[in-house]
């Protein structure tokens, strides 16, 4: 197998041909869709196929939790069944199918399972000495490392199969976005209750489905700018992606998209193989001709365009600044954490505990036992100080560069972009150590992005002059 490096890398068999979706996961996720929207219980029977199904192996592990991770933040108004206790049979399934295998068969785990082994035992550590709701912090301690442990390792152990779980997520960015579109003449795929009026698609709320399209829009846009797949599902996918962004008023999607690009950009320039790449994508007489555009229409429009952005990023906050919108939305939350985090400097206040206890949601489920305990906050570097102080956060950085320096050194800029994109979401909505919501389907990303660069195989730089075909194969 050769690459361009900087590409991604495609297997000789499909070199030339155009990227196969899986037709067979987008009807299952139509039906599924359908189906728990006319009857709410049978999401209760899927569940639970999900979860014998995730007992078959590795690679059904990993499609049952990226399934679960689509139910969860699925719009509740087409999917009336709870799915905050229903889940954990999944979750359990497939960490029990994983931990079987590395107990009793001669199965190998991911480098990075060390780093997540490390974090979990401090921050267990920590939160027992100093949580006041420890069993609230061994819940999220547990959930953590069983989901982001199972996907790690499920990825790892299918990297074989690492062109399939491209198809996979592709097939999965595509089901969102064109199962959307229908949303757009209804009022339920709109803002819910306090959220203001912002697009929300099939999906339960306009700031999961901007931040979830952000990476989304990374890996397709991506895919037709640097890798050569300019199919039309590709392409219409993007654009697609972008203008939900915009639809959705996340500015969390839109400064992550941002950011994530910024980043993979100044990595191409630092490495030869992705400035070639770059350069050559930039020097294309079509990228001339639409910077020309942009810079013609910006200049001739400019009131209207700065208008419709500042509206954007002001949302209702009326004559506020754009600077002191943003104050209002993440300010307080942010002094909030930073006073805990110089209260408790050395151990935090504990995983998961609220910076404000009233603002503690728990849910439980049988024996009274916690299903779920969700807490807002909305900067990562100041939430992981304030809940693990320095000595977890040293643990927190140290698992972050054993996800992101695989990607820099063996990945390509589409998935660099994409997973920086997953990254930059938890500077707006801290998600990271979640796996109850939108955390588990950007985990599943990132995740992904990891294992496509680790299993990249390490072959000498060459030219690729094919080009993939514009018709789209549809095959399981």
């Amino acid at each position: 197998m050769h690459s361009y490096a900087g590409r991604i890398d495609m297997p000789a068999e499909h070199e030339c041909k155009s990227l196969p979706l899986h037709s067979r996961l987008f009807l299952f996720l139509s039906a599924t869709v359908l189906s728990t929207a006319v009857v709410g219980p049978i999401g209760y029977a899927i569940c639970a196929g999900l979860a014998v199904y995730a007992l078959k192996g590795a690679k059904e592990s990993v499609e049952a939790l990226s399934v679960l991770g689509f139910l969860i933040i699925l719009n509740k108004d087409l999917s009336s069944f709870d799915i905050s206790l229903v889940r954990w049979p999944i979750l359990f399934a497939a960490a029990l199918r994983l931990g079987w295998e590395s107990a009793l068969q001669d199965t190998v785990n991911p480098p990075i399972s060390k780093s997540l082994f490390l974090l979990a035992v401090v921050v267990l550590v920590l939160s027992l000495l100093v949580s006041s709701i420890p069993a609230v912090s061994v819940l999220k301690i547990v959930s953590f490392t069983m989901g982001v442990g199972s996907i790690l390792v499920g990825l790892y152990r299918t990297a074989h199969l690492r062109e399939y779980w491209l198809s996979w997520f592709i097939t999965m960015a595509l089901f969102i976005i064109f199962a959307s579109l229908p949303m757009y003449a209804t009022s339920l795929g709109y803002g819910v209750r306090g959220s203001g009026t912002g697009f929300r698609g099939i999906l339960n709320h306009p700031q999961t489905y901007g931040p979830v399209l952000s990476p989304l829009a990374a890996l397709l846009t991506g895919l037709a700018l640097f890798e050569g797949k300019r199919t039309w599902p590709i392409l219409a996918g993007a654009a697609l992606a972008w203008s939900g962004i915009y639809m959705s008023e996340s500015r969390t999607a839109l400064l992550s998209l941002v950011l994530g690009c910024l980043v993979a950009g100044m990595v191409a320039f630092m490495k030869s193989s992705w400035r070639i790449v770059l350069w050559q994508v930039l020097t294309r007489p079509v990228a001339f001709i639409v910077l020309f555009c942009v810079l013609v229409v910006g200049g001739l429009y400019w009131n209207g365009v700065a208008g419709h952005l500042t509206e954007f990023l002001l949302k209702d906050e009326g004559e506020a600044s754009v600077t002191a919108s943003l104050e209002d939305s993440r300010g307080g939350l942010i002094k909030r954490s930073l006073a805990n985090f110089r209260a408790e400097p050395i151990t935090g206040i504990g995983f998961g505990v609220p910076s404000e206890y009233a603002l503690l949601r728990v849910q439980t489920g049988a024996l009274g036992m916690p299903t779920s305990a969700s807490t807002e906050k909305g900067f990562m570097p100041s939430a992981v100080l304030e809940e693990v102080g320095i000595v977890g956060a040293i643990f927190t950085l140290w698992f972050i560069l054993c996800l992101v320096m695989p990607v820099i050194s063996r990945g390509s800029i589409t998935i660099l972009w994409t997973l920086s994109s997953c990254l930059a979401v938890n500077f707006g909505e801290m998600v990271f150590f979640s796996v109850g919501g939108t955390g588990l389907f950007l985990w599943l990303l990132m995740g992904f992005c990891y294992m496509y660069a680790i299993s990249a195989p390490r072959v000498p730089l060459r030219m690729v002059s094919c080009r993939l075909d514009s018709a789209t194969s549809i095959a399981p």
